[in-house]
């Protein structure tokens, strides 16, 4: 078999080998883009409007979202049975900066279970007589620290990802989000092109 699949090989013309080389490096490359860990869009932050804190030495510093982030993963992540209020209380405290700061200080550097910490946040159960998770995950929704993944891969949103600027490939994995760039575009165009034209001119000449 591994012979006649040489010899298959060997038949193509220039062209149709070129289509087949050039489609599974795009594919490689849009596989390796999805597995990127940076894909998640990071949220603008004026940091004119982070507060200021005071180190130990008495110096001051801006606000840290590290040990929030910290506190966040350790509670949050993975399964639990107990409730943290006072740890979204602390989170729904903060102005929106602090709260755009904090978004993108977990996703880059804590998120495991879930892409994003709102998706975190968003998917624990409140418990009765509890609203703190809700009201937190309301706060980060309500600046736009929100993006949102469908359940499945289609057409349409491959159509989109190709065709619409504000539009971007989302995953119910890890890293959603991924918008291909006007070269990876260019890149798909191109070897849909040669694709194409080694299929019609391979069917031409094998008529003849």
């Amino acid at each position: 078999m591994a012979t006649n699949n040489i010899k298959k090989w060997r038949d193509l013309s220039l062209l149709q080998k070129s289509a087949i080389v050039g489609g599974v490096g795009i594919t490689a490359y849009a596989l390796y883009k999805f597995a990127k860990p940076d894909n998640i869009k990071q949220a603008p932050v004026d940091y004119g409007q982070i507060p200021q804190v005071f180190s130990s030495g008495g110096v001051p510093v801006l606000w840290d979202a590290d040990p929030l982030a910290k506190e966040l993963f350790t509670n949050f992540e993975g399964y639990n049975f107990n409730g943290y209020p006072e740890t979204t209380d602390k989170l729904i405290q903060l102005n929106n900066d602090q709260l755009r700061l904090l978004y993108n200080h977990y996703n880059t550097y804590y998120a495991k279970e879930y892409p994003t910490l709102t998706k975190l946040l968003d998917a624990e159960w409140a418990g009765i007589g509890n609203d703190s998770y809700s009201r937190a995950v309301g706060k980060l929704k309500g600046i736009g620290l929100n993006e949102d993944a469908p359940n499945k891969l289609n057409w349409q949103t491959f159509i989109d990802a190709l065709t619409n600027e504000d539009k971007a490939f989302n995953f119910p994995i890890k890293y959603p989000a991924i918008d291909f760039d006007k070269q990876t575009k260019n890149m798909f165009y191109i070897t849909a092109g040669i694709i194409s034209t080694g299929l019609i001119l391979g069917a031409v000449l094998k008529k003849k």
